[in-house]
């Protein structure tokens, strides 16, 4: 129902405890927040993910609510959805630990930017709180060298991949209705060193491609999580073109673009978001590429001036724009997530994400 499916709500359904039948402890907790009204309430659904995988990452939390005994955690089950359990993932402790870990760029003396990156697979993400892969039915990791060799070019030339992305493991993605790359996160650790209350800018960058034809594909930022009330969205603007995984009550921006289309058609569906813009070169397809990666530089100010910056896979191609929308409160990274209109058997292939903060 939301950017935030393929298929690993059904996947947790079938989640159940080792006798085969869900905790009469988790029914407890379900009534008991229902009936005191706690946060967490909300989240409560049908489908069942182990309590104490995500009490042990510190993720179940409500005023009033606090985990007692030391019941068998293969026996304890908690109905949540997967809103609840990508906020579980928000507070998962690697984040933590990447963001510490981000790199201080100087140039002559001066700070420039703290960079941050690449960030975990939000499949390793999930693992490491269910306690199992999750059983995703549109999206997964496929590593490089597992690939098929690329196949010749409409020019005869076979050329091969490139450096963008890595040779690691890449995301593919085939769903029509989104899927979380990284939660928004708070940027406290940052913030910290800085000694700020908040950052003027920051840039995600990811790169992509794909051999779908005419469908917008590309990366979405949602920004609901962060404190965006003092910023107005888009300048009272809104742009959508069929509003595939956009929504005018969100703050929510889906920049999409057309591989293999001459111009490559590059528009931003929400708030201050444009048309299908031609950027003067029509970007290729995965399989016409070598199997190369587009990359997208995102860049959000706290201001809500932003830039979109497409780089394609040959030297020249390069093509940037800016709209105005508040995607970004200083404090908090938006949540990225990976986007393709009606979905299609081919997937959009995604590579790791990293992002720097301005200093």
């Amino acid at each position: 129902s939301s950017i935030f499916g393929s298929g690993l709500e059904g996947a947790m359904d079938r989640t159940r405890s080792k006798h085969g039948r869900r905790s009469q402890f988790g029914v407890f907790v379900l009534l008991l927040c229902t009936l005191l009204q706690l946060p967490i309430s909300a989240s409560l659904c049908f489908t069942g993910v182990c309590a104490g995988a995500l009490r042990k990452h510190g993720a179940l939390k409500a005023e009033g609510l606090v985990w007692r005994g030391e019941a068998k955690e293969a026996d304890i089950f908690v109905n949540t959805t997967y809103a609840a359990l990508l906020e579980a993932a928000r507070s998962w402790k690697g984040y933590e630990q990447t963001l510490r870990e981000a790199r201080l760029e100087i140039e002559d003396g001066v700070p420039q930017a703290f960079h941050v990156g690449p960030m975990p697979s939000i499949i390793h993400v999930l693992t490491d709180i269910l306690g199992k892969a999750p059983d995703l039915q549109r999206f997964g990791i496929v590593k490089r060298k597992e690939l098929a060799e690329p196949r010749d070019t409409s020019d005869g030339i076979t050329k091969k991949a490139s450096k963008e992305g890595g040779d690691g493991i890449l995301h593919w993605f085939s769903g029509d209705d989104g899927q979380v790359l990284v939660p928004s996160l708070p940027l406290d650790p940052i913030l910290k060193r800085l000694n700020a209350s908040r950052i003027a800018r920051v840039k995600i960058s990811v790169a992509v491609n794909s051999d779908v034809y005419n469908r917008g594909l590309g990366i979405g930022l949602d920004a609901s999580e962060g404190d965006i009330s003092s910023l107005q969205a888009g300048d009272g603007v809104w742009y959508a073109y069929n509003s595939f995984g956009v929504s005018e009550g969100k703050q929510i921006a889906a920049i999409k673009f057309h591989p293999g289309m001459r111009g490559g058609q590059l528009r931003i569906e929400g708030h201050g978001g444009f048309h299908n813009q031609d950027m003067g070169f029509t970007p290729s397809s995965w399989t016409n590429s070598g199997q190369n990666l587009h990359k997208l530089s995102i860049t959000l100010g706290a201001d809500g001036c932003n830039e979109v910056t497409f780089e394609g896979t040959e030297s020249e191609e390069v093509w940037s724009k800016s709209w105005t929308d508040a995607l970004f409160d200083g404090q908090s990274l938006p949540a990225i997530f990976a986007w393709m209109d009606l979905g299609a058997k081919d997937p959009l292939f995604i590579g790791p994400i990293s992002f720097s903060c301005e200093v």
